[in-house]
Formats: C-alpha cells, structure tokens, sequence
C-alpha cells in the first residue's frame, strides 16, 4: 500500500505530469468541465470564501478555480517539485497565494483556527489509512469554528476480505481506507460528517472513491451525537454525471476555445 515516502517519490519523481495532471480530467472533456459539472456542484454553497486551503494541490489543477472564490488561498503539498511549479505559476498573483512543502501528515504551517475550508481532491485517495486518521485532528485544528472540509479518500478497502482484496485495484486507490472508517477517524477528531459519497467510475469497477464533506462546530455549539455511517451513500448515477459532463463539453467547450 502506498505511504508518504512511496508517493513523495513517486509524484515528485517518477510520474512526468504530461498535462499538469489535467490528464486526469479526459473523461469529462476537460478541467473546467469537470470544475463545473463534478466538484463545483458539490462545494457551490461553500463558495465564495475567505481562506481555502488546499491540501496536495499538485500542478494546480484547481488552483485556479479556488483562487476564484476566495480572499486568501494555501497549498500544501509533499513534492518539491510540485510545489516550486505552483509558486511559479501563481505566487505572482495579486491575491498572493502561498505554497508550502509539507511532511504527508500534517498541515504544520497553517495557524490554528484560520481556514474557511479545506479542499483535497484526487490527490487523498492514494494514501492510507494511517495518513487520513494523522490528517483528521490537522483539519480540525486550521479550520475555523463553522468551517467546512470536502476530502476526496479511497474507499477500495470496502473490498478487503480476510485480508485480501477481492477486486482488481484501480488507479493506485488505497486498500487500507474506507468511508466507515474515514468518517470515524473524522468525528474522533471532532468533525461533523454531513455526507460520505460513495462511488464508481465505471459499472463494472468498485465503488472505490469516496467524497467527504465535514464541518467543524461553530464556537460554542453542542456537537451532535451521531452515527457518521447514516451520511454515508452510494452514487450509482456518477459515471452517467461524467458521461454527460463529456458530452456537453465537446460541444460547447470545444466551440468556445477552451
């Protein structure tokens, strides 16, 4: 299973980024698209924002889009490499965004109680375990009191069975994680599950991602007793999302230039 050191080298070394990680948004026509359609539908109401944090951001992918909806914006992220090309591309921008190199487990750096929201997309759901329970009291900590976090985590270890996976792994997903055991980790920290998406990219592939959306009390707010696995579902309707997400993008994205 992969850990730190395996995707420090691996991201900041091995994998040559052909398209600045906008590679990984082919299925849905384009970044923009998939921004719009996929991740934006789902964080909309969140946005804009003061303080986004984003944790790996990679080449900033997303970057741009967060820079959009926020007065202030941090990523993190455990490759050099990845980091001095994010400083390159946007440190120059007016609204100052800052890169910082971190260790995998922690978001040293960032002050306690100062981020709006934490943002981590296709970047999560290659570690362990071990990492999201290490980076579960990390958000709780930088987020604000009523401050949100949307974290993209495997949930391949659903199909774990007396330790064997009984699925053929895909896109380097983690087989120690699952959305129970994320959204246990998260409310151990203190924070309030308010969805665990489960889904799939394809029919016939397991349903080996997962999206979190998670709150931090506001201050002074009684936190809910609750049972994090009843906001847990599962999206059987996601690969017809990104199917349509294609479709309308190479019509229209495609006409316009993008």
């Amino acid at each position: 299973m992969p850990n730190v050191t395996h995707e420090k080298h691996h991201f900041g070394h091995l994998y040559e980024w052909p398209a600045g990680g906008h590679e990984w948004s082919s299925p849905w026509y384009s970044a923009p698209d998939q921004w719009v359609h996929t991740i934006y539908r789902r964080i909309f109401n969140l946005l804009p924002t003061r303080f986004v944090l984003e944790i790996a951001p990679g080449m900033g992918r997303w970057t741009p889009h967060l820079l959009n909806y926020c007065s202030h914006y941090a990523g993190i992220d455990i490759a050099e490499r990845c980091i001095e090309h994010c400083r390159r591309a946007y440190g120059q921008l007016h609204s100052r965004p800052t890169f910082l190199v971190g260790d995998g487990l922690s978001l040293a750096g960032i002050p306690d109680n100062s981020v709006s929201l934490v943002f981590s997309f296709d970047s999560l759901v290659h570690v362990d375990f071990d990492c999201i329970a290490s980076y579960a009291p990390e958000i709780y900590r930088v987020l604000e009191p009523g401050g949100r976090a949307f974290v993209h985590h495997s949930n391949l270890g659903e199909y774990v069975k007396d330790g064997e996976l009984t699925v053929e792994p895909a896109y380097r997903r983690d087989p120690t994680v699952t959305a129970e055991l994320a959204a246990g980790v998260f409310q151990g920290a203190g924070l309030v599950s308010l969805v665990h998406e489960k889904f799939q990219w394809c029919q016939s592939e397991p349903f080996g991602d997962c999206f979190s959306l998670l709150a931090k009390p506001k201050a002074g707010a009684a936190v809910p007793i609750q049972d994090p696995t009843q906001k847990i579902f599962y999206n059987n309707s996601f690969r017809e999302e990104v199917a349509y997400c294609r479709l309308l993008g190479s019509r229209y994205t495609a006409a316009t230039g993008v």
